[in-house]
């Protein structure tokens, strides 16, 4: 296998196209559909940041999407952001999908996704077809769907466990048809990252079509490497990453946007891609979609969970605080938190050290010595707080030594007689 990791940062980046599709394979998670308000003010956000194709709905799907995607495409569909709407191979659906995104067909900013199932499995199973029966509603569903919009994106169900050979005539097919976007998704998430490269480099090469033509990347999250797959898809070739905010959708999720974005940003040396992408943005997006769908972003989900840029172990607050003081940011951690609307932060836990400890008080406007920062870390440590916040240490300083030493009252709304043997104990056991 050729290196997928160029290294050569002086060639000319590839334009990588992010086609967000948060609000149709994302809103198919059990749970996470949203009203047509929610999703026109996700689209706007999206086009906002910057997102080339946003996959608005399956218009067939039912009368609620049909006017989703249709109020999206006159409300948000611009040079800068193409509308798209879902179909399967035939009539109804590519008639559905084409009214759906007409006001942003009108503006030379509309996409028609069909697709079909190419596996033998699928074929077989679902479709109860031959391969050329398949080959024949690639064609006329793509000739068809042609004849409403200009721009057509082709996606081969199921493509990384269909026949390699089949699969190239599938993608001549479509292509000689009028499909301007060919995507080749793993479908089930069963792909590895080495094989997923090959895999698309493969089928570029066996096509052989037209280099105008975009090969697009859509992976599914069952094996948690959706993301690390795209990426190998796109140095493999392909210019387009299918994806969804905050990685929900079918299953396991999909490819997170934040991620690819991210990874390529934060990693130049190794993805030499460029994005019209504004990263700053993703936060405000991130909490939308999550507010909307319900679906909570795990803690420490990469990007966007609330402790991905938060430093609790003393040691990783000691080497933070230090860096910050000579100007440094991102000692420990591979994303600039700011790029993506983030901030670096210090808690404190029962974990946490002297200097991190020293420099919340000083946040809270209190210059303590190393000695009273101990006192008051050991305090806040045997409150029985997962986090102590600020405003609790603060609070501890106050009562520990507005007088003496030590508090004579509750500290933390513990009795100072518990405190003090808790305080005791802990100093035993570290000498012993």
């Amino acid at each position: 296998m050729s290196s997928p990791n160029p290294q050569n940062i002086s060639q000319p980046k590839k334009r990588i196209i992010f086609m967000d599709s948060t609000l149709r394979d994302g809103e198919q998670a059990p749970g996470a559909a949203m009203t047509h308000a929610q999703k026109l003010e996700i689209a706007q956000k999206l086009a906002e940041m910057g997102v080339d194709v946003i996959e608005a709905g399956f218009a067939a799907s039912s009368p609620e999407d049909w006017c989703s995607v249709r109020e999206i495409a006159e409300k948000v569909a611009s040079e800068k952001t193409k509308i798209c709407a879902l179909a399967r191979c035939n009539p109804k659906d590519i008639q559905s999908a084409a009214t759906a995104i007409a006001p942003a067909i009108s503006k030379n900013a509309g996409r028609i996704h069909v697709f079909v199932a190419t596996s033998d499995k699928h074929i077989a199973t679902k479709l109860g077809k031959t391969r050329a029966e398949v080959l024949e509603m690639i064609d006329k569903g793509v000739r068809y769907a042609r004849g409403f919009c200009k721009d057509i994106e082709f996606s081969a169900e199921d493509a990384f466990n269909s026949d390699r050979a089949f699969l190239a005539e599938c993608v001549k097919t479509a292509v000689e048809a009028g499909a301007t976007t060919i995507n080749l998704p793993d479908t089930i998430g069963e792909a590895v990252h080495f094989q997923y490269y090959e895999f698309i480099k493969e089928i570029i090469a066996r096509a052989n079509v037209s280099k105008e033509i975009v090969f697009s990347v859509h992976c599914h999250n069952d094996k948690g490497l959706a993301t690390a797959n795209s990426l190998f898809g796109l140095s493999a070739g392909a210019c387009q990453a299918e994806c969804c905010m905050n990685g929900i959708g079918e299953r396991a999720g999909n490819a997170a946007l934040e991620e690819i974005a991210m990874a390529i940003q934060s990693s130049p040396n190794v993805y030499p891609f460029e994005f019209q992408l504004d990263t700053h943005k993703i936060k405000e997006v991130s909490e939308l979609v999550e507010k909307y769908t319900g679906f909570r972003v795990p803690n420490c989900k990469p990007i966007v969970g609330k402790t991905a840029y938060s430093h609790g172990s003393g040691i990783h607050q000691d080497g933070v605080i230090k860096a910050w003081e000579t100007g440094v940011s991102c000692i420990y951690g591979a994303v600039n938190p700011k790029e993506a609307g983030y901030t670096e932060q210090i808690v404190i836990t029962r974990h946490s050290g002297i200097r991190a400890a020293a420099y919340i008080l000083k946040q809270q406007g209190i210059i303590a010595t190393p000695e009273q920062a101990r006192h008051v870390l050991d305090m806040a440590k045997t409150s029985g707080k997962k986090i102590i916040s600020p405003a609790m240490m603060k609070a501890i300083y106050e009562q520990q030594y507005l007088k003496t030493k030590y508090p004579q009252k509750i500290v933390s709304n513990m009795p100072y007689s518990r405190v003090t043997t808790k305080l005791q104990a802990m100093r035993e056991h570290t000498k012993s």
